[in-house]
């Protein structure tokens, strides 16, 4: 919404829905993170710790609270990341993501090597991360002159319905992932088998660490998309989605492969007083999560896409796909067959079937060839070459 208003022109509006933005995500994220942390132990055991898995019942909520610490911090990190873009501060999100992944990579390792604490302390770490990205973005409202003001002042509340109609892709991701984990520990918690609960987490662990590397260019793309469409620029979006696959695919895919190369590396980093068995389980399930990586850069750029150019009922339902219609069956289907490696196992197959349903949907678009069938334009988009008018700006102001 508010990258259409700054193209338009709209800067009052445009911050006025930055300020009102903040507010609803920092309240909530606190209400939540406050919450959890009162239920941590009914929330731990919702999510599977009971029955034959009862031993990580404490262990599970003792994370949660750490990590919830950090949790206004993280949507804090989220939230402001495209403002600054929009800001052209490309490199301060870079080291935002850069500085996260550091961080909470150097904060584990002294939490398991020389403080030899455990999983609340695991979980403080990422929140420490998240604490220590959240101080590079705010520096760039600091230090830098940006196009957007907080402000009490102005805040129009009745953009709160457009502001959860856009978001409600956002969202369904969100509880439609929280839900399939649930679902998955709950199967893996059938089959009595601790360790194998422990695995797939060490794996699931592993791949939110890597989140910046693909959700970086998926909401990159996604702000400009947003922006070009209103400008009706079919060479922009061309080019912003070239980039954004192009870098997010090359990052992603050398993350992978480091984390392939080094499974059993990672499998001790969390799991540093297991048994020979849980390791084993533990790195397998590293490697298939590492697989399954290169997938979620065209997924989510997909996905992003699609709210960035307003195919908000599809992107409503390719969120569901995402983070539920397809894991859940899938996953299930494939511990049947496999049992509760199936797990892990499954993670390369969803992608790929997700890749697969993203693709179909490109080619039914009407266009000359599949690179112009992905931008996913309307009818009569564009306009003709003596119509426009071109010039080259230094500063968003310019633009304004």
């Amino acid at each position: 919404i508010v990258s259409r208003l700054m193209g338009s022109g709209d800067k009052s509006g445009a911050n006025s829905l930055f300020s009102l933005s903040i507010i609803l995500s920092v309240s909530l994220s606190v209400l939540i993170a406050a919450l959890s942390i009162i239920f941590a132990k009914y929330i731990a055991a919702f999510l599977g710790a009971r029955g034959a898995s009862a031993s990580l019942l404490v262990p599970a909520a003792d994370y949660l609270i750490g990590y919830c610490i950090g949790l206004p911090f993280y949507t804090a990190t989220v939230i402001l990341s495209p403002y600054i873009q929009m800001d052209g501060n490309y490199k301060c999100v870079s080291a935002s993501s850069l500085v996260m992944t550091i961080v909470d990579i150097i904060a584990d390792l002294y939490v398991v090597l020389i403080m030899h604490g455990g999983l609340l302390e695991i979980g403080l770490a990422t929140s420490a991360a998240h604490l220590a990205a959240f101080l590079v973005l705010i520096s760039h409202f600091i230090f830098k002159t940006s196009s957007f003001k907080f402000s009490f002042k102005n805040i129009n509340f009745s953009q709160i319905s457009n502001i959860l109609q856009s978001g409600a892709a956002s969202g369904i991701v969100k509880l439609s992932n929280t839900f399939c984990g649930i679902l998955i520990n709950n199967l893996l918690a059938s089959y009595a088998a601790v360790g194998a609960i422990a695995a797939y987490s060490v794996g699931n662990s592993v791949l939110k660490a890597c989140f910046a590397f693909w959700l970086g260019s998926a909401n990159t793309l996604m702000a400009f998309t947003s922006m070009f469409f209103g400008e009706e620029d079919k060479n922009a979006l061309h080019d912003v989605q070239k980039i954004a696959l192009r870098k997010g695919f090359k990052l992603t895919c050398i993350s992978a492969l480091i984390i392939l190369i080094f499974a059993d590396f990672f499998a001790r980093l969390f799991l540093r007083n297991g048994d020979p068995a849980t390791l084993s389980m533990a790195r397998e399930s590293v490697r298939f999560f590492a697989l399954s990586m290169p997938f979620n850069v065209l997924i989510y750029c997909f996905q992003f896409y699609l709210i960035g150019s307003g195919r908000r009922a599809f992107a409503n339902i390719y969120s569901l796909i995402i983070d539920f219609a397809i894991p859940v069956p899938v996953t299930l289907l494939i511990m049947l067959m496999l049992g509760y490696q199936g797990a892990w196992i499954a993670k390369p197959v969803i992608n790929i079937l997700l890749v697969f349903i993203a693709w179909r949907y490109i080619n039914k678009q009407s266009g000359k060839d599949f690179n112009e069938k992905s931008l996913l334009l309307p009818k009569h988009f564009g306009f003709a070459p003596e119509q426009e008018l071109c010039m080259d700006v230094d500063e968003m102001s310019d633009v304004m």
